[in-house]
């Protein structure tokens, strides 16, 4: 499973379905170096970097990198989707990793991702 940003923000939140289903599954899962770099945009000091590599460690979750590959799937979902679905660009290089690491992708926000093609999506809560 490929964890979304807004499944840590809930997370960091301690929302409490989102702290159980941490608890429950998404624990030792992945991410998308993209998500990470959403975290960090999140904080608010530069000191706070810290804590989001000591969640990352603690929660075992494999940041993912952008390949070129992911990179191409990226602009096909971003040329295919931003006219007719406003898919940002942050968004349409999540989706290509979860597709070409072959990953369901975790969000609670699942009206950013619902219209792309064979992307699995898992709202937990």
């Amino acid at each position: 499973m490929l964890l979304d940003s807004t499944t840590f923000i809930d997370f960091i939140r301690e929302y409490k379905p989102a702290v159980e289903v941490f608890k429950q599954i998404l624990h030792g899962q992945s991410t998308s170096v993209v998500t990470k770099l959403e975290l960090i945009v999140g904080l608010k000091s530069k000191k706070d970097i810290k804590s989001i590599e000591t969640l990352l460690r603690d929660l075992r979750i494999t940041v993912l990198p952008i390949t070129e590959e992911v990179s191409n799937t990226a602009e096909t979902i971003l040329v295919k989707f931003y006219h007719s679905h406003r898919i940002g660009m942050l968004d349409s290089f999540i989706a290509a990793t979860a597709l070409v690491y072959d990953e369901e992708l975790v969000t609670s926000n699942k009206k950013h991702f619902d219209f792309i093609p064979d992307l699995k999506l898992l709202t937990p809560y």
